[in-house]
């Protein structure tokens, strides 16, 4: 009897180096593994028909390899094999050249002879049909094509040190015998989320009797996603409103009397940015606030202003606590700021050039 939790190496049907290729990819336990959902499917009970076009979209191809080599020179070798339709003659419409370029070792995946499915986008180029790069399976005929052929066919995503038929088979021996030890779903949602138990949602999502099925099994764990998403969101924001801040901003009459000192007028959006703020520092716990906007809106003048009631408690101002100008209480290292820009002045020239006003903001 399996569980979730045991680990891959302790099943007797995988060997130590397919244990170890899982444990690199990052599977460790079965519910590792089973979390491993296919990227897609392929509807085998039908083939699709050789085309005699370029296709806009992927086809999924069954047919024997009849010519299959390395071809090319130098850096522009390729390997090549040539796949034919059953219902196709030599010289028939019936035939697509699939090549695989910089990967030599396809010589020893795909030989003549074989039955193979291949998925991919057709082309033509020089007269020929090519798919390039294709996603290619060897099938054969040892009466175990049961998860293979003639059913729905997950694929999944490339493990190196497994091919696609090895690690179906072994996705398959895993959920199957979850569903002959699967107890009641231990984890229930407050809602409807489907007519089956988990158990059996998880093995219609590998392996679907059709595609109604399928799509309702992988509603399921996409709502156990976001539902799992969720919780974490509602923990961590449990968890921020239970630590204690320091209150801030109870008194305004230094944030007013820089308000007044202004030679122009805050925008709305502005005014009610930092109203906003100011009662988040007036609440007993830390304030964690994203202020946002397009360029020139104004963010920086608002984060500014709202050094005043930090500076009122004496933070991030002069040891005296004594400031003439109120914009200088709100900007305490204006001065200096404004010093360390200052740039020498520049010597005379023939043409002294012509000094501009200072803008008026309006």
């Amino acid at each position: 009897m399996i569980s979730g939790q045991s680990p891959l190496a302790s099943l007797a049907s995988l060997s130590l180096k397919e244990s170890q290729a899982l444990e690199s990819a990052g599977f460790t336990t079965v519910a590792d593994l089973l979390a491993h959902f296919p990227k897609r499917y392929e509807d085998r009970r039908q083939f699709d028909a050789f085309p005699t076009l370029p296709t806009g979209k992927p086809v999924c191809l069954h047919g024997g390899v009849i010519d299959a080599g390395t071809k090319g020179f130098g850096k522009t070798r390729f390997y090549e094999a040539v796949i034919m339709d059953g219902s196709g003659g030599i010289f028939g419409s019936g035939k697509i050249t699939c090549r695989w370029f910089n990967m030599p070792f396809m010589s020893k995946v795909i030989a003549a002879g074989q039955q193979v499915i291949a998925y991919g986008k057709v082309k033509e180029q020089g007269g020929r049909l090519i798919i390039d790069h294709p996603e290619i399976e060897v099938v054969s005929d040892d009466g175990e094509e049961t998860i293979h052929l003639n059913r729905i066919v997950p694929i999944y995503k490339n493990i190196s040190g497994l091919n696609q038929r090895r690690l179906r088979e072994i996705i398959h021996n895993v959920a199957a015998d979850c569903i002959r030890h699967a107890e009641h779903n231990p984890l229930p949602f407050p809602f409807s989320v489907s007519a089956n138990n988990r158990t059996a949602d998880l093995f219609e999502t590998h392996f679907p009797t059709t595609t109604e099925s399928s799509k309702a099994a992988r509603r399921r764990f996409a709502l156990e996603s976001f539902f799992t998403l969720q919780l974490n969101v509602v923990w961590q924001r449990t968890r921020h409103l239970s630590h204690h801040g320091r209150v801030l901003g109870k008194k305004t009459t230094l944030l007013k009397a820089f308000y007044e000192s202004l030679p122009f007028d805050l925008t709305s959006a502005q005014k009610r940015s930092i109203k906003e703020i100011i009662a988040d520092m007036r609440e007993p716990r830390p304030m964690n606030r994203l202020l946002q906007g397009d360029v020139g809106s104004g963010k920086t003048f608002v984060a500014h202003r709202l050094h005043a009631p930090r500076h009122r408690f004496g933070r991030r101002c002069r040891a005296d606590g004594s400031h003439s100008d109120p914009r200088r209480a709100a900007f305490p290292h204006l001065p200096e700021m404004a010093g360390a820009a200052r740039r020498e002045p520049r010597p005379a020239h023939r043409h002294p050039q012509k000094k501009h006003p200072t803008p008026v903001f309006h």
